[in-house]
């Protein structure tokens, strides 16, 4: 919160955008913090998928962003996601000061998923932030996490909850997939 001139924890920090999606037609950018959606406070990453979710697609929205240290207001057209994987914006898994892995994550499409050979669960790893945590143990790019301390995670909610509930200096075990193989890897979370 403090590096992005906030009050307290909120909004979700947007760690980039898909060209052509309707983020990037509304002129969202990666590096912003969504502040406000549908003139509602926006208080996590995870909380923003539901307003999206409940709003009809057609219908246009301002979008409330904290960009360079100042608000600015967008207005964004919701469009009909093609498949699971076009999220307008993949976020980070942290914004909030809780441990972070560092990683920008979404589930899988039905493509990926046959890809991985992944038959249910599973989120895929889209971006890992250079010099995070799951930078330093190695992760990556499209590497898909099936379990973290061998707890299933099909949401970045989901993975999001399992880190921050992570006892402190202690590393988690992530079970993920890579090119058909599936490796335990240990990742020892960030507190910012």
């Amino acid at each position: 919160a403090d590096s992005f001139d906030l009050d307290r924890p909120r909004g979700a920090l947007v760690a980039s955008v898909q060209p052509a999606s309707p983020a990037a037609k509304a002129g969202v950018q990666a590096g912003d913090v969504i502040l406000g959606f549908n003139n509602l406070e926006v208080e996590s990453a995870s909380h923003l998928p539901l307003l999206v979710g409940n709003t009809p697609v057609g219908q246009q929205v301002p979008l409330r962003v904290l960009r360079d240290g100042r608000e600015k207001v967008l207005d964004v057209t919701i469009d009909k996601l093609a498949d699971r994987d076009e999220s307008p914006a993949r976020l980070a898994d942290n914004t909030d000061g809780s441990p972070s892995l560092g990683v920008a994550v979404s589930a899988l499409s039905t493509e990926e998923r046959q890809q991985a050979k992944v038959d249910e669960g599973g989120i895929i790893i889209r971006e890992v932030f250079p010099g995070s945590a799951a930078d330093r143990a190695g992760l990556q790019q499209g590497d898909v996490i099936l379990l973290v301390d061998n707890q299933p995670v099909s949401t970045p909610a989901e993975l999001k909850d399992r880190v921050s509930k992570a006892a402190e200096n202690r590393p988690l075990a992530l079970l993920i997939q890579r090119d058909d193989a599936k490796r335990f890897v240990a990742v020892q979370p960030s507190r910012s």
